[in-house]
């Protein structure tokens, strides 16, 4: 998320911007699912 979270400031157009966003949202997206799994796997009664 690091690096496409800060693309979207040194974009040269709005072509360039939204492909920023997206890859930026979709990294996002990655780590949300991974946080729920990691923190389900020790909130789940064993």
């Amino acid at each position: 998320m690091g690096f496409f979270g800060m693309l979207p400031a040194i974009a040269i157009g709005p072509g360039t911007y939204a492909v920023s966003r997206f890859l930026a949202g979709f990294g996002a997206g990655g780590v949300f699912v991974v946080y729920l799994v990691h923190l389900m796997e020790f909130l789940t009664p064993s």
